[in-house]
């Protein structure tokens, strides 16, 4: 399995392309395809909400993305973020605690 970092990388370049080459899609449409691919059977369980208007945090001269992740009273996974590798960020979290969950140490 890839390291949490380099997986990040790689959605979030993938993401950029995706949404480059189909502009007309909406902005999160590029998550939701890969959440398709990855978790067939759950991607109705995962509602992503794209914030570009929230501020980014800044330490100094670095910007950062922000993302929440929480459940929805419905029991869906909700990932709200100021960009799409934010997006990216809390679907890689959310995705490996969903595992954990239903793929308990014994």
């Amino acid at each position: 399995m890839l390291h949490p970092t380099l997986l990040l990388i790689v959605l979030t370049r993938f993401l950029l392309l995706t949404t480059a080459a189909v502009s007309r899609q909406h902005p999160t449409q590029g998550i939701i395809d890969l959440v398709r691919r990855r978790l067939p059977d759950q991607v109705d369980n995962f509602v992503f909400s794209l914030n570009s208007s929230a501020p980014k945090s800044s330490t100094g001269n670095r910007d950062r993305d922000l993302y929440t992740v929480s459940t929805q009273t419905n029991g869906s996974i909700l990932v709200e973020g100021n960009s799409r590798s934010a997006l990216a960020a809390g679907y890689l979290i959310s995705n490996r605690n969903l595992r954990f969950y239903h793929n308990p140490l014994r």
